[in-house]
């Protein structure tokens, strides 16, 4: 299954260096027009990815903030301080 299209793929794979493998987690807590998301990915080099998309409705997903990390754990403990920001 895709977990993300050719324009994300396009957008993101300049920072993420290598293509995503697999999406490990996924929190989305958009409102009406706009949009808050964020993706852990495993990379297919072996490293994992934090993607952040978050912005208005007119949010591209070149604005995304990525973090690249050496591990699972690492990628989860940013994942979960996230989600625990976004809860309401």
């Amino acid at each position: 299954m895709k977990v993300i299209d050719d324009y994300q793929l396009k957008a993101w794979l300049p920072t993420l260096r290598s293509p995503p493998a697999e999406r490990i987690a996924h929190g989305d807590h958009s409102a009406s027009y706009e949009v808050d998301e964020a993706h852990v990915f495993r990379l297919e080099n072996g490293q994992f990815a934090m993607v952040v998309e978050c912005g208005c409705s007119c949010y591209s997903s070149s604005d995304a903030d990525i973090d690249l990390f050496p591990d699972k754990e690492s990628a989860m403990k940013q994942f979960d301080k996230w989600e625990s920001e976004h809860k309401r």
